[in-house]
């Protein structure tokens, strides 16, 4: 996926995902479906080709979107979300967006402070050992 393909993919899918909230009053909180319902939905295997994603939002809604129990239905009274609001989902973006960096940042922050670490204890050895030398000239 090119990053043409991700702007227009990631904008089809903040659409579907805003559509959703839109219509989560017209859905059935709980899902209507038998346990095991996606065995029959399903290939036994995964394909060796990977689908468009056109193909993949359309299974989203008419296979997986039927067994989701939707928290956030305004019928639905079991569960108070607290998260999945409109900026929380913005933020989900950016950090799985910039998770990479951020592990890269945290490891250098962790090298930094385990390199000042033992530049301290180092400084503190000399320090004291320093300190021992003198006393024991001044001693003699």
């Amino acid at each position: 996926m090119d990053t043409d393909e991700f702007r227009r993919c990631g904008m089809d899918m903040i659409n579907y995902i805003a559509d959703y909230y839109d219509t989560l009053r017209s859905r059935l909180p709980s899902p209507d479906v038998q346990h095991g319902y996606l065995r029959e939905l399903i290939p036994e295997q995964a394909p060796f080709k990977a689908q468009s994603y056109e193909d993949v939002k359309k299974d989203l809604e008419d296979v997986v979107m039927k067994g989701v129990l939707h928290w956030r239905s305004p019928h639905f009274h079991g569960y108070m979300p607290i998260a999945g609001s409109f900026p929380a989902l913005i933020g989900d973006m950016l950090g799985a967006a910039s998770a990479a960096a951020a592990i890269v940042v945290v490891v250098v922050v962790v090298v930094v402070v385990v390199v000042v670490v033992v530049v301290v204890v180092v400084v503190v050895v000399v320090v004291v050992v320093v300190v021992e030398v003198v006393v024991v000239v001044v001693e003699l």
